[in-house]
């Protein structure tokens, strides 16, 4: 069998793709996702100001964002600075 995506479905990675894997609420802490996984997406519930480092390309640093802005990539922990609320999607570090 393949590595990554290749040993999924087409349907289960769609799924391990959309978070099905939960998420972590961060507001004026760090989250960092369990091992082997990786947070796919960063959704600002309430505004917040924070940071991101991706596993490919570059960091997010000091990124002020409205409520209901999405950021996709693929980040090994977010930083929120203040009292916003960013939801922390995870998926397979394997995509």
């Amino acid at each position: 069998m393949g590595a990554g995506a290749q040993k999924f479905s087409v349907k289960e990675v769609g799924n391990l793709s959309l978070g099905q894997l939960g998420f972590d609420e961060v507001s004026n802490a760090t989250a960092t996702p369990p091992s082997g996984q990786i947070y796919i997406a960063l959704q600002v519930d309430a505004d917040a100001t924070f940071s991101a480092n991706s596993t490919i390309g570059d960091n997010l640093s000091s990124q002020t964002r409205i409520a209901g802005q999405v950021i996709y990539g693929s980040f090994s922990n977010v930083d929120v600075t203040d009292t916003g609320i960013v939801l922390a999607y995870r998926a397979p570090e394997v995509l």
